[in-house]
């Protein structure tokens, strides 16, 4: 543990958690130094609680406050001593003891893993409570929650940013300068597994023989504004997080999957990127604007490379796709004669059964 010189009636402002390398808790401050907990300081808090503390005898701190309680639920195991049921958080079994209360799940053994809801934050001489939420037996679901807990991922809305959300639904921005560009043949193209469709491409050729790539993203500032509600939520959780059979957006649902979703059919801002390819492959001109489009189709990998072996594509939008495929020949080409790296990298996937993982099999890259 690193030492500081402060005196010991100073307070300073830390954040608790335990060490990996002994069984013991310390509380870090905003210098990264690091201060030991004894087991009666311990009790007073969860870890990553925000405390304001003072040093005693040996750099050792004391717990003066708690200045914000950063365990609002968590998954662990639940057991009983005596007549009262108790749970530990997972990785704290024999660190914190949460006292369970409320309505009990009749199905409940010693042993359950369960999610719990902290109705009470611990104080001195007095344990933390919490009510159940669920019960788990394992699989997918539990890993989910696990990881929820473990990271804090947030999963709720505030009342404030899906309120801000329902006005952008019934009041669709229209206004500003932009390209009607809802004529052409835009299409959407991801892997049969993905969940955002948030761009689009095209493919034209002009008189001269240069081929025209579109590539057009969904235009997110068209909606989430500098500084509002929803922009400020969407800074605070960084990014979407990918779980295995679950999304925790970034954006509100309307917006993620509605507003800003490129779907077949229906008019879209967009955000565009309008490329000549030369003969050569190599890039002539480059411009960017904003647009209006209206997107044909939603296709994958896998069945449009079947449709282009079979020659089976979809008059809507063949012209386009073999345009692009010509696009491709050249950029790859192109690519080649730079002597850049072609890496082939396994994709694995899980298979599962019973809501269980059973194997990892590798698939061909989409």
């Amino acid at each position: 543990m690193r030492r500081s010189s402060k005196s010991k009636n100073k307070t300073s402002i830390g954040i608790v958690r335990k060490s990996k390398k002994s069984k013991g808790f310390y509380v870090e401050d905003k210098g990264e130094s690091q201060f030991k907990l004894g087991k009666k300081e311990v009790y007073k808090v969860m870890p990553g609680d925000l405390v304001k503390f003072s040093l005693g005898k040996k750099d050792w701190a004391f717990i003066e406050e708690v200045l914000e309680s950063n365990t609002k639920e968590f998954i662990g195991t639940a057991y009983t001593r005596g007549k009262r049921l108790y749970a530990s958080p997972i990785g704290f079994e024999n660190d914190i003891r949460v006292i369970i209360g409320g309505d009990i799940p009749k199905k409940l053994n010693p042993g359950s893993l369960v999610k719990a809801k902290i109705t009470k934050q611990p104080k001195e001489g007095q344990l933390a409570e919490a009510c159940i939420q669920k019960t788990f037996t394992g699989g997918l679901e539990l890993a989910y929650e696990i990881g929820i807990s473990n990271h804090k991922i947030k999963t709720d809305w505030p009342k404030s940013v899906i309120n801000e959300a329902n006005k952008l639904k019934n009041d669709k921005e229209e206004n500003g300068l932009y390209e009607d560009l809802r004529n052409k043949t835009f299409v959407t193209i991801d892997g049969k597994s993905a969940k955002d469709f948030d761009d689009a491409v095209l493919g034209e050729k002009d008189k001269e023989g240069n081929y025209i790539l579109y590539v057009a993203i969904a235009d997110v500032a068209r909606f989430v504004k500098l500084g509002s509600v929803i922009d400020q939520e969407a800074a605070e959780r960084g990014t979407s997080v990918y779980f295995t059979q679950k999304v925790v957006p970034m954006l509100p649902e309307l917006i993620s999957n509605d507003l800003c979703s490129l779907r077949p059919n229906e008019d879209r801002f967009c955000v565009v990127c309008k490329t000549i390819v030369n003969k050569d492959g190599s890039l002539k001109e480059s411009t960017f604007f904003e647009a209006l489009i209206n997107s044909k189709a939603r296709l994958t990998y896998e069945r449009l490379s079947e449709d282009i072996e079979k020659n089976k594509l979809n008059k809507t939008y063949s012209k386009s796709i073999k345009n692009l495929l010509e696009i491709y020949q050249r950029l790859k080409e192109n690519k080649e004669n730079r002597g850049a790296l072609e890496l082939e990298v396994p994709f694995y996937v899980p298979q599962f059964n019973d809501n269980k993982i059973t194997r990892f099999f590798s698939s061909p890259r989409e």
